[in-house]
């Protein structure tokens, strides 16, 4: 049976070609498609997309056409009689295939010459033609699709952007070259004024060519990020606590947190909490000597430069205290408490110089940008967090017992009748008038009456519902606690 396993190799050869042909057109077709409906629905995918769309469904298809299309024995024994007309002999022969007596062996020699007698022409595949209109049709399918016009999604309407009317242009750049002035009559350090002028004055130049309000917000909001940013630069007040707080040392990092606030007060307070805890040490001089050794071999972490003033000043209570404990065994009690209160009293003054400079660059700071989100009417959100609002990063907070002590029982309530304003904490006025010096740090309450009258003599220029805001809120500062 020879030649019948080679004619059925040839059929199922040709099969599976027929399946190949047909799978590849319906992935054609199928991509065609999808092609097309995606361009009507103006959501294309990615080329890759559709080349695995395509794999995919040629894939599948030309499977299940070879299921389809794979002759069996039997079919290709009757294809055979009919191409080479055997009048079923191709058919008797497969039947008793499995049979050896003589008369089969002859049927199925004879029928083995026929086979190999006829043409070989008899064979050819048929209907061709059927999957080559096929393929043509899947070929114009992709034509088709890439044809067909693909839907365009109009944009939504846009709101006319609006425009920076010149005379509100021009008020807001006068009120803008006033606080110029105040900054350049103010007391910051030079280090912190310089870049924080520069940065209003390119604003003003900004501004002057500016007419699109969307444009002006967006160069106010930059210009607060950057002015807050260079002074941030400037102030090493917050690198030097939060380096030094990572002392093992309990009274270094009671140093720390009198730092942090940047305020002078604090220091001082926390200065005096720290001298009558050594005061009160067994290990006096130790004591001493690791306080200078906890602030020094961590401040030299902060990533401040050695040169900074505020930096040299601590260093400078560090060597004080060590040549202090170097000493101080040579005196007798009295001299020695006498001599450390006096080391701690001028290492205060000279830091809390350093501390109120840096508190004035700060409190100047957050005037102006109060000034600027005032001017131009700029809110918290489109801001954002500020670099100098993020919280001081102090691992370590010794227990404070005097203050627990003075939280623990009492007599009463916290009032004591007097006005309580709704805020009692000092702010930076640069008007503000004390011993001949022009701009002062003031009790938020002590100028409230002045900032009142400002805004009353302005409420000409100022609508209703701002009025009434504004009124509300110096009511509310002004309310008594008791």
């Amino acid at each position: 049976m020879e030649n019948f396993r080679k004619l059925r190799r040839k059929f199922h050869i040709e099969a599976l070609l027929k399946s190949i042909a047909l799978g590849v057109s319906v992935g054609l077709i199928t991509m065609a498609v999808t092609w097309a409906l995606q361009k009507r629905a103006a959501a294309e995918w990615n080329v890759l997309l559709y080349l695995l769309l395509f794999a995919g469904v040629s894939l599948v298809a030309s499977a299940l056409a070879f299921l389809i299309l794979r002759p069996s024995d039997k079919r290709i024994a009757k294809k055979i009689d009919k191409r080479a007309d055997l009048q079923e002999r191709t058919q008797t022969m497969h039947e008793f295939a499995n049979e050896s007596d003589e008369m089969v062996l002859l049927q199925r020699q004879d029928t083995e010459k026929r086979i190999a007698a006829t043409q070989k022409s008899a064979f050819k595949p048929k209907r061709l033609w059927v999957y080559g209109v096929i393929g043509a049709l899947a070929c114009a399918s992709i034509v088709a699709a890439a044809l067909i016009p693909g839907k365009t999604v109009k944009p939504a309407a846009q709101p006319p952007e609006q425009e920076y009317e010149e005379e509100e242009r021009e008020f807001d750049l006068t009120m803008l070259e006033e606080l110029i002035r105040e900054v350049k009559d103010s007391d910051m350090q030079d280090a912190a004024k310089q870049p924080v002028v520069a940065e209003l004055e390119a604003l003003l130049a900004d501004l002057k060519l500016t007419d699109k309000a969307a444009l002006m917000r967006d160069l106010v909001v930059q210009t607060i990020k950057d002015i807050d940013d260079a002074v941030e630069e400037v102030n090493t007040y917050r690198e030097l606590a939060e380096s030094i707080n990572k002392s093992l040392i309990p009274t270094a990092q009671s140093f720390s947190i009198g730092l942090v606030t940047c305020d002078p007060m604090d220091l001082s307070k926390y200065m005096t909490k720290i001298r009558t805890a050594l005061e009160k040490s067994e290990y006096f001089v130790t004591d001493v000597k690791n306080l200078s050794q906890g602030i020094r071999d961590t401040m030299v972490n902060s990533g401040v430069a050695d040169t900074e003033e505020l930096y040299q000043r601590i260093y400078a209570f560090t060597t004080a205290l060590e040549d202090y404990a170097a000493k101080c065994d040579q005196w007798d009690d009295e001299k020695k408490l006498a001599e450390l209160e006096t080391l701690f009293t001028e290492s205060n003054q000279i830091i809390g110089l350093s501390l109120e400079e840096q508190k004035i660059n700060s409190d100047m700071r957050y005037y102006v940008i109060d000034r600027l989100k005032t001017i131009f009417g700029i809110t918290d959100a489109e801001i954002g967090q500020l670099n100098s609002s993020s919280p001081a990063k102090l691992e370590n907070i010794p227990p404070d017992e005097e203050d627990k002590e003075n939280n623990e029982g009492g007599d009463g309530g916290m009032g004591t009748g007097d006005t309580m304003y709704g805020s009692n904490e000092q702010i930076y006025d640069p008007t503000y008038e004390k011993d001949g010096v022009i701009g002062n740090h003031v009790v938020y309450g002590d100028v409230l009456d002045k900032y009142s009258a400002i805004i009353a003599a302005n409420k000409g220029e100022l609508s209703q519902e701002l009025i009434d805001l504004i009124d509300a809120y110096l009511n509310e500062l002004n309310k008594v606690n008791s």
